[in-house]
């Protein structure tokens, strides 16, 4: 069900006195992953525009203007009478989005906001690509409301890690999951990512979770992958996504089939490419194309996710370089390090 390139997405937030969610940068980040085909940190622009040079409607060639603003590459929207028509015509260069988790500083968002935001992106995606709701929780009751909640606002599917900070057991991250799957009939997602919860979800947990009838895949972020291994010979039905962008070479050849992937907010396209170029088993692209990971990986990283990856998106004019307490902005040490790296992916990716 889940499989490709989705991204984990940002929430942008305003510059004011509650860092308001900014949902025009939303929308401006929610085009760019699904229809660009220009990254203003890639250098100059080739023969693409954003969707395309030419694209039929109705039967008729039409050549669409276009114009530079602040970097970026815009339809001349007074050019044509329905933009709307115009991107009905091309598929998406992602797969899925993954909202409200932790690169979308979803537990930093109220209640409120996480229902509006929701709204928004499905809305706003118009069934084009599967919406998927992080609802995590240290708190067994509070992960199942807010999974009814994705549900019924007509989400595709959940994210769901082990409880954080209180640190079950075994038996008690496998009740969580049994919970959650008893009093929803909606896809999830089993989130293993020891790093951020402090718990491990071990395979023989695990063997049993993906019995459970709506459990659909998992992101793996543990770099364990002689159990990625087992999961996909004992479970062939139950998809393995990549959840570290360092490692999605590497969870790709161990039997993923995509990865819910961060860095993917800024290279939607180069993520999806080297995907793509690995489940057509073009392994000379694949490998060429693989060269970029360490330096994404290290670029995303050099402080906590998402302070490096909301930098860079403000850098290309998509965001503002807002993230919400207690998380800070990158300091000029690190900018010169990001800045440095993204030269070095950039520099890759033209030759």
């Amino acid at each position: 069900m889940f499989k490709g390139t989705l991204v984990a997405l940002v929430t942008p937030f305003l510059d004011n006195l509650n860092k308001s969610v900014d949902y025009e940068s939303l929308e401006k980040i929610l085009e760019y992953q699904m229809y660009s085909k220009y990254n203003p940190l890639q250098g100059n622009l080739n023969e693409q525009n954003i969707y395309s040079n030419k694209l039929v409607n109705n039967k008729q060639e039409l050549n669409i203007n276009k114009i530079e603003s602040n970097k970026r590459i815009y339809f001349n929207k007074t050019s044509i009478e329905n933009t709307t028509d115009i991107k009905s015509n091309y598929k998406p260069n992602i797969d899925g989005l993954l909202i409200c988790a932790s690169t979308g500083e979803g537990t930093l968002l109220t209640n409120e906001e996480r229902i509006d935001i929701i709204n928004f992106v499905i809305k706003s995606v118009n069934n084009k690509i599967p919406v998927i709701v992080g609802c995590s929780s240290c708190s067994t009751p509070e992960a199942v409301r807010n999974a009814k909640i994705a549900s019924d606002l007509g989400s595709n599917g959940v994210l769901v890690t082990a409880p954080y900070y209180v640190k079950p057991n075994q038996e008690g991250i496998f009740k969580h999951f049994e919970k959650v799957s008893n009093n929803t009939n909606i896809p999830i997602i089993v989130y293993n990512i020891p790093s951020r919860v402090s718990v491990n979800i071990e395979l023989d947990t695990l063997r049993k979770i993906f019995e459970l009838p709506n459990v659909v895949a998992i992101k793996d972020s543990t770099k364990n992958f002689e159990t990625l291994s087992i999961l996909h010979k004992e479970f062939p039905s139950i998809n393995i996504l990549s959840g570290d962008d360092g490692t999605l070479p590497a969870c790709l050849a161990h039997g993923a089939c995509g990865a819910i992937s961060a860095a993917a907010n800024i290279y939607p396209l180069e993520i999806s490419n080297i995907i793509n170029s690995w489940n057509n088993n073009d392994l000379i692209t694949f490998k060429k194309l693989s060269q970029i990971v360490p330096y994404i990986s290290k670029v995303i990283s050099v402080t906590t996710n998402p302070i490096p990856i909301k930098y860079i998106l403000s850098k290309m004019n998509l965001i503002k370089n807002i993230v919400r307490e207690p998380l800070c902005n990158v300091n000029n040490d690190q900018m010169k390090l990001i800045d440095g790296l993204l030269n070095i992916i950039s520099n890759l990716t033209q030759n």
